[in-house]
């Protein structure tokens, strides 16, 4: 007798999980409402906005990189460069043709940064002459050139970054993914 109250309070509670497992909660399925949107302008009533630059374009980060040497080693005063690239941002290291005082350093450094941006390549560009992160940017790339595995150099990376992050970025605290590193 006992056996057939428990079975009679098990059937019920059996048949509410049932349901709730093959049917699912009403809510979960419903699809999301659609917020109201404006009504497109027709093409009589657009008028194209003037464009100040050329458009962005994004571009395989090996040819950026490639592209973003090339351009800085174009710029006065410049001998050579080297970089990579990660997470959209290309780390350019730059040896200078001759030992300048930190002025004269900072404006070959942000002509190169100029000069690399007219080229809207879809990156962001951090440049440096400093020759302690010139030669970590050097040994990265040289070793990625290699076939040697990123993660080698992760402590390079990570000194590379903190030290030509600005101040307050939120990139100080970024996971590094490598696309290419060249030359």
């Amino acid at each position: 007798m006992k056996l057939s109250k428990h079975m009679l309070l098990m059937f019920p509670i059996l048949l509410i999980v049932i349901v709730l497992v093959t049917g699912g909660c009403g809510i979960a399925s419903k699809k999301p409402v659609q917020p109201n949107l404006p009504p497109t302008p027709s093409p009589q009533d657009a008028t194209p906005a003037p464009m100040a630059k050329a458009p962005i374009i994004s571009i395989a980060p090996m040819e950026a990189t490639n592209k973003a040497i090339t351009e800085a080693s174009k710029v006065s005063g410049v001998r050579e460069a080297s970089g990579f690239v990660t997470d959209k941002i290309i780390y350019i290291g730059l040896e200078l043709t001759e030992n300048n005082d930190n002025q004269k350093s900072n404006v070959i450094e942000q002509n190169v940064i100029n000069q690399i941006n007219s080229m809207n390549l879809g990156y962001a560009v951090r440049v440096t002459s400093d020759i302690y992160n010139v030669e970590l940017i050097k040994t990265v790339s040289q070793g990625i050139t290699q076939g040697r595995p990123f993660s080698e150099f992760n402590n390079e990376v990570h000194s590379i970054t903190m030290k030509l992050t600005p101040k307050g970025s939120s990139l100080l605290n970024m996971q590094l993914k490598v696309f290419h590193i060249l030359k």
